[in-house]
Parts: C-alpha cells; sequence; structure tokens
C-alpha cells in the first residue's frame, strides 16, 4: 500500500488529472476511482488527510504533463484509523 496525504478536487491544464491525488513527501501521484460512488464519498471525506491506499500503478503519456504516474486504487482508508 501507499500511505500519503489525500488530495480533491485537483484541476490540471487541458483536464489531465483524474481530480485525486496522493502526496508522499515530495511525490505526487494521481487516484483513478474508477467512478465508485463509496470511493469518491470517502475520498471526499477525508480530503487533506493521511490515508492508506491500495492498487495497480500504471504510467499514462499526457500532453501537457508528459509522464501521468496513476494509481487505479482498490482499496482506500484514513490511515489514522485503526
Amino acid at each position: 500500500g501507499i500511505k500519503g496525504e489525500l488530495g480533491t478536487g485537483i484541476k490540471a491544464m487541458g483536464g489531465e488529472t483524474t481530480g485525486t491525488i496522493i502526496r508522499i513527501d515530495k511525490i505526487t501521484w494521481e487516484l483513478e476511482l474508477g467512478g465508485n460512488k463509496e470511493l469518491l464519498a470517502l475520498a471526499e471525506k477525508l480530503d487533506k488527510q493521511p490515508v492508506l491506499v491500495t492498487g495497480r500503478y500504471q504510467q499514462k503519456k499526457g500532453v501537457e504533463i508528459r509522464v501521468r504516474h496513476i494509481v487505479m486504487v482498490k482499496t482506500l482508508k484514513g490511515a489514522n484509523a485503526k
């Protein structure tokens, strides 16, 4: 899993973002929630909080952003949760 700070409502040039990110120190990866309503609602609730994410990593070529680092999210939970 990946542990970092969640960010939602993200905008990028040319719309090249999933709108949800995770920051690990100075690294930022996009999170693809696949339109899953439960994950989307949870992401909004956990915005700007530490989270733990599991999923499948993939790189995607972009126009404005040369290489996008995306995690196809399988699970998402607050990192402070027991």
